[in-house]
């Protein structure tokens, strides 16, 4: 309670300081889930809060932690792989995800501090519609290395080189293990990790994005591997309304099987984003996507379909959800409604 306090207060004083060189964020995420196939619910909440200012010429600092909480995270609704839902943490009152300076210079952008993958990589306008975990970051990365994914955070050398007006090469460095404390996240190790990636938007108007990338680095095996993975929107419909832009994403690692630790050797999913208004208020999403787990005795293949409604208001969006999930031979049919509010100065 005390960390939250303090954030709070620094956010109030450097908003006193020069409203003009301050912008800062509040905004909670909460759903209700049900799992139709074995009868049990659960509560998940995110808050997050963020704050960036100015310092000298084109540097800013940045700093972002947030509140979980999970009403049954000792008893999961459902025993699926991948993870249906992308709030779903251990319960904790804070957690520093990002702290740090960006340092611009023309068309390049240096970050130094702490971080976590989320707001470089797979977020990408349409697969963030999607609430399954693999859309936040592909499943053999998420489960092959331990990198600062949600919710943790670690040291890390992030760069952006805007190369041409619709094309960005962006490299993070992550040392360490990932991190739920200052403590552990400011941890340094011979364990380096390196994601990279190459993306292509073909106009700011325009619906179409592509993207590839790498991740190399030790697994949780211990052992140096790689993983190459790919993003692709394209709009398919592209009358006045409705727009619908379809979805292609793959990725494939290709570490050793040593022993019974599960590795996702292979992962992919397609759909499409229907967007039903002019203003973006109202969207109908459909992803179906495939993993599969492997290791020296089983294979493992998990499907999830997605099927979502998103609609937005001036500061909030609701968003219900049905998730059919096979998981192996079991299955799970998890129905969702998700409230996002948001205020951003």
């Amino acid at each position: 309670m005390k960390r939250i306090l303090m954030f709070t207060v620094v956010v109030i004083i450097l908003q006193k300081g020069n409203a003009q060189d301050i912008t800062w964020g509040v905004n909670a995420t909460s759903e209700v889930q049900y799992n139709i196939s074995n009868g049990n619910s659960n509560w998940s909440s995110l808050i997050n809060m963020s704050m960036d200012a100015d310092l000298w010429k084109g540097a800013q600092v940045y700093t972002e932690a947030i509140v979980t909480y999970n009403l049954n995270e000792k008893d999961p609704i459902a025993d699926d792989l991948q993870g249906y839902s992308n709030i779903n943490a251990e319960s904790r009152p804070f957690r520093l995800s990002i702290l740090g300076i960006t340092q611009q210079l023309d068309k390049v952008s240096l970050f130094a501090g702490i971080r976590n993958t989320g707001p470089d990589y797979f977020t990408s306008e349409h697969i963030s519609l999607f609430t399954g975990s693999s859309h936040g970051i592909h499943a053999p990365l998420a489960n092959n290395y331990e990198v600062a994914t949600y919710p943790t955070a670690q040291l890390c050398l992030h760069t952006e080189w805007k190369i041409t007006k619709n094309m960005t090469f962006k490299s993070s460095l992550y040392n360490g293990n990932p991190g739920e404390t200052i403590r552990e996240q400011l941890k340094i190790n011979n364990k380096i990790r390196n994601i990279s990636t190459l993306s292509y938007k073909i106009s700011e108007e325009d619906d179409g994005y592509f993207c590839i990338g790498e991740m190399t680095g030790q697994n949780i095996l211990n052992h140096h591997a790689m993983a190459i993975f790919g993003i692709v929107e394209y709009p398919i419909i592209t009358t006045d309304h409705p727009v619908l832009c379809g979805i292609v994403e793959g990725a494939y690692d290709n570490s050793h099987i040593l022993d019974e630790t599960m590795i996702c050797r292979s992962y992919f999913a397609t759909g499409a984003v229907l967007h039903l208004d002019k203003k973006g208020n109202r969207h109908l999403g459909v992803v179906v996507n495939h993993a599969l787990y492997i290791n020296n005795v089983k294979k493992t293949h998990e499907t999830d379909m997605e099927i979502t409604y998103s609609q937005s208001f001036e500061r909030c969006c609701i968003q219900p959800v049905l998730h059919l999930i096979k998981t192996g031979r079991n299955y799970n049919c998890i129905a969702m409604v998700r409230l996002m509010i948001g205020i951003n100065e």
